[in-house]
């Protein structure tokens, strides 16, 4: 197979320069590539696992150079679904967050997540649930340890943070009622910083059993040793008065500013994603109609989407809303909710160009008992803040494979799979300073699948033979 592929990427030397290739032992379909990536989306490396009996994984290098390897004994029983929330690089750490859940029961979702040293690939220590209290276990504990200190009414959410060469853990936890319905009030919630050793540096906690405590605080972002976390204000149970994104130093937790985020009187904005730039910050995300009953506002519909560029002291430098109605007329895409069903486009992640700037948006259909992902939009607007063009990624006919962004020459680059038959088609790299004028290249061997780029215009190929998934990077000259 090495030979077919080397023959292959030869017939396309003077467009793809083949690179490095890795081999990764799998059993069965138990396996999954994840790529290690920043807040940028640019990738550091890469972590491969098969899940067989365990976890067991290899850490390879952004040049798919092994650096480590490491495993798991968890033995989660086949009625639990279990699936990698998250794998990141903190510093020299791998964070390796897992999610939990049982379909056939009514219980909430649990997590753990996993800390191994990247260099050896050995356990250092986890987080997990034990009823009121969130552990961390310097030794590595079964499922069944796990399962048996979950009690349905707590839950906590442990994200790790590297900043300024040191680590943090960020926790998000909750206390629910004893019958959890979705009107119910959270009981408790606290959202608190630790150091790398586990120990509590600052936290911000609620106990909503208190009927004059009407504020709610959710954790939105962590971005440059800067902690977001919205707050909510309501008079009562059902009236909403708004709410305040409050901004904290992840060091020490003192409050850097506040921006009054939705008021009564302005459209209700939920904050999907932060994005930094030097000086200031973006928030994107939908938005609805205002309304005062907050049972009303949840359950309106969705009007748009948004971008707000700020200022690091919170002053507005543009804000801009992209209601649906404008949208359809251009998509020729029916966007909003009909017959019980919403069609609507969410913003993942937005760029200045050096023609303006882009959005990249999943299109998400909902009805009464799902949410599924139906297709990927590109839409770019001008400096004027106009719209010029969009392009329609159709999983089953062209997919949206991965992107890069240099923030430096505000240049976005986007990866497409352009299907012709199964497991072949064209490879296609689009750019904004060619305003995404895409380059194509045949992929003509069956079997090899792009997987991602990296930010020096390298493909990740994958392919597999029997009991080995084989990696390939490949440079694109463009």
């Amino acid at each position: 197979m090495k030979n077919i592929l080397f023959l292959y990427f030869f017939t396309l030397l003077s467009l793809l320069c083949f690179g490095q290739s890795y081999t990764f032992p799998i059993s069965n379909n138990n396996y999954n590539v994840i790529e290690l990536k920043d807040d940028q989306n640019k990738i550091n490396g890469y972590f491969l696992v098969n899940t067989n009996k365990g976890f067991h994984f290899d850490i390879l290098d952004k040049n798919l150079t092994k650096i480590s390897s490491g495993s798991s004994s968890e033995l989660v029983p086949y009625n639990f679904l279990n699936l990698f929330k998250s794998v990141k690089l903190i510093n020299d750490k791998l964070s390796v967050s897992k999610i939990y859940y049982n379909p056939n029961t009514y219980s909430f979702p649990f997590e753990a997540t996993y800390i191994f040293d990247v260099k050896t690939g050995a356990f250092e220590k986890m987080f997990y649930q034990k009823e009121q209290e969130l552990v961390l276990s310097e030794t590595e504990q079964s499922f069944h340890q796990i399962l048996k200190g979950q009690n349905g009414k707590n839950l906590s959410e442990v994200t790790p943070i590297a900043y300024n060469n040191k680590t943090f853990f960020v926790v998000e936890s909750y206390v629910l009622p004893k019958v959890y319905l979705f009107s119910s009030k959270i009981r408790e919630s606290k959202i608190e910083i630790l150091d790398g050793k586990g120990s509590p540096i600052w936290e911000i906690y609620k106990n909503y059993r208190d009927s004059l405590e009407q504020s709610f605080y959710n954790l939105i972002s962590i971005k440059n040793g800067k902690v977001f976390i919205l707050e909510s204000n309501f008079e009562s149970k059902r009236k909403f008065l708004g709410s305040v994104l409050k901004i904290y130093n992840l060091d020490d937790g003192k409050l850097i500013s506040s921006i009054n985020v939705n008021t009564e009187s302005s459209q209700f904005l939920e904050i999907s994603r932060v994005e930094e730039f030097e000086g200031g910050f973006t928030l994107i995300g939908l938005y609805k109609s205002p309304s005062k009953n907050y049972n009303d506002l949840i359950e309106s519909k969705y009007a748009g989407f948004y971008r707000w560029k700020l200022k690091e002291d919170g002053t507005t430098i543009s804000r801009n809303l992209y209601g649906w109605l404008r949208l359809t007329a251009k998509l020729d895409f029916f966007i909003g909710r009909k017959d019980e069903v919403s069609n609507y486009l969410n913003p993942l992640i937005s760029f200045d160009t050096k023609n303006g700037f882009s959005f990249i948006l999943k299109n998400e259909r909902d009805d009464l008992y799902s949410s599924q992902t139906k297709n990927y939009f590109l839409l770019n607007f001008d400096s004027k803040n106009e719209f010029t063009s969009f392009k329609k990624y159709n999983k089953d006919e062209i997919s949206f494979v991965d992107f890069n962004y240099d923030q430096t020459k505000k240049q976005l680059n986007i990866l497409e799979f352009e299907h012709l038959k199964k497991n072949s088609g064209n490879l296609k790299i689009a750019n904004s300073d060619t305003n995404f004028i895409s380059k194509s290249f045949q992929l003509t061997e069956d079997n090899i699948t792009p997987n991602s780029i990296t930010d020096d215009h390298k493909v990740l190929m994958i392919s597999k033979e029997k009991d080995n998934l084989i990696l390939n990077l490949v440079t694109i000259n463009l």
